[in-house]
């Protein structure tokens, strides 16, 4: 499988197991679906996060979503953010990553050193468009 300089890799990798192994922590990947009206992506929970227009020609198919633990932003909840309830917090020194589950999926984000959520809160995340990748339920490949 052809891969691409790692500046290509990090920013538009070609399928699921190429975004898995370039980045550290490595891409988050998320296994559902797009809904039927092509306008947002679903977890098997009923956890929905809503994607580009582009995407509305695969409806109804499984994929998985990609995104990178430093691309993910913190928001509120009534600023549409997408729930994630804290498991754990990994103190690196410069920054902190939070593990934990959107929906029964871990995610893992990349936070300010001082951003120091306690486990069982809940953190509402912003998950920028531009950032998110979709790769095909079946073949892996990006869509």
């Amino acid at each position: 499988e052809p891969f691409g300089t790692p500046v290509e890799v990090y920013e538009k990798p070609a399928s699921r197991f190429v975004a898995s192994f370039i980045g550290s922590p490595a891409m988050n990947l998320l296994d559902g679906r797009i809904n039927a009206a092509g306008t947002h992506f679903e977890l098997e929970s009923g956890m929905a996060l809503p994607i580009n227009w582009y995407y509305r020609g695969y409806a109804g198919r499984k994929m998985t979503l990609g995104i990178r633990p430093e691309h993910i932003g913190l928001t509120s909840q009534a600023d549409g953010g997408v729930p994630l309830v804290m498991d754990t917090l990994e103190m690196l020194g410069a920054d902190n990553l939070a593990h934990g589950r959107w929906g029964e999926q871990k995610l893992v984000v990349r936070l300010p050193h001082q951003e120091r959520p306690k486990a069982g809160s809940t953190l509402w995340l912003h998950m920028p468009e531009n950032h998110l990748h979709l790769f095909d339920g079946e073949t892996g490949q990006r869509v």
